[in-house]
């Protein structure tokens, strides 16, 4: 049985977050045998003691690597979009600060739970393919592939979950490309590591299917219509017990009062997890509440277009 190496960043914030998502992991696939790497700036020690923990209930190692800030010079973050760091880079750096026997990793954001097994997803052959991922919940707009300049055809990926392949990064100077592009892109980088690997990787990577990251937007009751007839087919088979549920967006299911039909997903994690006495966060925006209020309303009294297609799911994960 091969080892599935599981990669993400973190950073103090954002660690109770992390350590639901690789809960999630852990506990649906007890039978695999993982290895996993954290990147961060640094952590305090009782973050540090907390995935010490997670590390010794499952028996799992847990490796974290401190990203010098030389290695992030050339990346930028703007400083009204507080809600990002420079840590949404450090999955460029992967082949680079990663043990060089390490030969492909699956990256995985926060803001997921994994709801099944990853062995179909770790098996993929990636030869020929520096990444593999799912379409962009965006992916349908035009203007993306206006603004980076390749054509439609090519896809546009979701950074959120992404199978990479080391090797090939290391053989063909990925991250040094992503650099040079980064060096001349001037005003045009909107979503920045995720456009920069779409721009420079768009003819290198693999489509996978939709149930390997099943975004929010996917269920948008305005949004489905917009995808091509192939991903409209995968979202409906899979979207009652989606692999991996991404929470997408800058709504948090950390957040009070997150609507999502998969909310009871990570409430089940989070009780499960070692930060489980961690307390959901208020900070949703005034227009959220207002989305989710119409939602409700048009919901309850049978009206057209709630805020997603389907309704919250009768799912296998359960917190009542």
């Amino acid at each position: 049985m091969s080892r599935i190496n599981i990669l993400c960043s973190t950073d103090d914030k954002y660690v109770p977050w992390c350590g639901i998502m690789l809960t999630s992991v852990l506990e649906n696939n007890p039978n695999d045998i993982y290895s996993i790497f954290i990147l961060t700036a640094g952590l305090n020690p009782d973050n540090q003691t907390s995935f010490d923990n997670l590390s010794k209930k499952y028996s799992v190692p847990i490796q974290i690597i401190t990203v010098r800030d030389e290695l992030t010079k050339d990346f930028c973050v703007r400083k009204e979009e507080h809600y990002i760091s420079v840590a949404t880079w450090y999955r460029l750096l992967a082949a680079n600060v990663l043990p060089d026997e390490i030969e492909k990793v699956l990256y995985l954001d926060c803001d997921i739970i994994v709801n099944g097994s990853l062995s179909p997803l770790w098996n993929k052959d990636l030869a020929g393919y520096a990444i593999a991922g799912v379409p962009d919940e965006s992916s349908y707009q035009d203007e993306l592939f206006e603004r980076l300049g390749y054509p439609k055809s090519d896809c546009y990926l979701n950074a959120g979950v992404l199978l990479i392949n080391l090797n090939y990064w290391r053989e063909h100077q990925v991250l040094q490309r992503c650099k040079d592009f980064l060096l001349n892109v001037g005003e045009s980088l909107v979503f920045y590591d995720q456009d920069t690997l779409n721009k420079v990787l768009h003819r290198e990577t693999l489509i996978i299917e939709a149930t390997y990251n099943f975004q929010n937007g996917y269920l948008l009751s305005w949004q489905i219509g917009c995808y091509d007839e192939g991903l409209r087919a995968q979202i409906r088979e899979c979207y009652q017990d989606p692999c991996i549920i991404h929470f997408s967006g800058r709504t948090k299911p950390w957040q009070k009062g997150c609507y999502s039909p998969y909310i009871s997903y990570f409430l089940y994690y989070l009780q499960q997890s070692l930060w489980c006495a961690t307390p959901l966060t208020g900070d949703i925006s005034f227009k959220e509440r207002v989305r989710r209020l119409l939602h409700f309303i048009a919901e309850k009294f049978n009206l057209k277009q709630p805020l997603y297609w389907t309704s919250k799911q009768n799912n296998k994960r359960s917190v009542f």
